[in-house]
């Protein structure tokens, strides 16, 4: 019998749950990783997360630019996340909708390991309803004009 494992969901998390109600191992991997380098006391840099599983391609390095860690993704660019660590924590939620709304947004604006800063950042909406039109916007399914974000 496999242990009850009882987690609380952020507000707005239903938007990045699976079918089945959880999340991913992908996000509880990233969580987890990201929460192991704050702990540790790393102050800023990026880390990469495969949207398959969560995890890097070099190990749990830390890069100080998000172009550096483009750069050694050996060219898996188009299935990696980067991460800014700049909040405080991440929960196993925040982790979950990380890794969607960068899912979605690589197809329009993907990192590129030739442009400096390494290409254009997205940057999110502050809450759930907006990320969401923001998304609807960025695949086509709501006619709105889209902010993209930041070029470093």
């Amino acid at each position: 019998m496999e242990p009850l494992v009882i987690q609380v969901h952020d507000r707005g998390c239903r938007y990045a749950r699976e079918d089945n109600g959880g999340h991913s191992d992908a996000a509880r991997r990233l969580a987890d990783r990201f929460n192991l380098h704050k702990l540790c006391g790393v102050r800023r840099g990026y880390i990469q997360a495969r949207f398959a599983d969560g995890g890097s391609w070099d190990g749990e390095t830390v890069y100080p630019t998000r172009l550096e860690a483009i750069q050694h993704s050996h060219h898996n660019e188009h299935v990696t996340a980067y991460v800014e660590l700049t909040a405080p924590s991440m929960t196993v939620c925040e982790a979950a909708a990380v890794l969607r709304f960068h899912a979605h947004v690589r197809k329009l604006a993907p990192a590129d390991r030739e442009a400096k800063g390494g290409g254009l950042v997205v940057i999110p909406r502050l809450n759930v309803e907006d990320t969401e039109r923001q998304l609807a916007a960025l695949s086509g399914r709501l006619a709105l004009p889209v902010a993209l974000g930041k070029r470093e």
